[in-house]
């Protein structure tokens, strides 16, 4: 029994040995952390520091550089050979029809004449937009485009491309 008491006292000796060196280390360990988040919080200080005078610099040359062309004064040439679209000095109402079609299968919603007015563009409830060029007697139907998911309900047309 004794040999027992006394391989359980040295059992205990060694078990609570190493829980102090297990607190111990624990201990280190937590200091260990503590120390690095403070070097890392020193870090992230300075380099917010920097990124925040790194931005004052580039607003101040942003402010430098807008006051500067504020200064400079601007000449907008007179270019006459500019092409301007033809204004609408007069217009007349129709009094008698020239031409009758069916465009779509349904309402038409859009119309656009190209700015020759020799080509006028419809779009309806058909989801098609059709491109119809115009003889003085005739309109020719010159191209379809579909692919439309609703109704077309406004047309647009380059003035430089047609």
């Amino acid at each position: 029994m004794s040999l027992l008491r006394d391989e359980h006292e040295a059992l205990q000796l060694a078990y609570n040995s190493l829980e102090r060196n297990l607190n111990t280390l624990e201990r280190d360990h937590q200091d260990l952390i503590k120390r690095w988040m403070a070097l890392k919080s020193r870090d992230a200080d300075k380099l917010n520091a920097e990124n925040e005078r790194m931005l004052r610099l580039k607003q101040a040359q942003v402010k430098r550089d807008l006051e500067d062309a504020a200064r400079e004064p601007v000449v907008v040439p007179n270019d006459s050979t500019r092409s301007v679209p033809p204004m609408c000095l007069q217009s007349f109402v129709p009094n008698r029809l020239l031409l009758k079609y069916e465009a779509h299968e349904g309402e038409v919603n859009a119309v656009q004449f190209s700015p020759s007015g020799r080509l006028l563009c419809t779009g309806g409830g058909d989801r098609k937009v059709k491109i119809w060029e115009f003889t003085r007697d005739q309109a020719l139907l010159r191209g379809t485009l579909g692919g439309s998911n609703a109704t077309v309900m406004s047309l647009d047309m380059d003035t430089e491309g047609l």
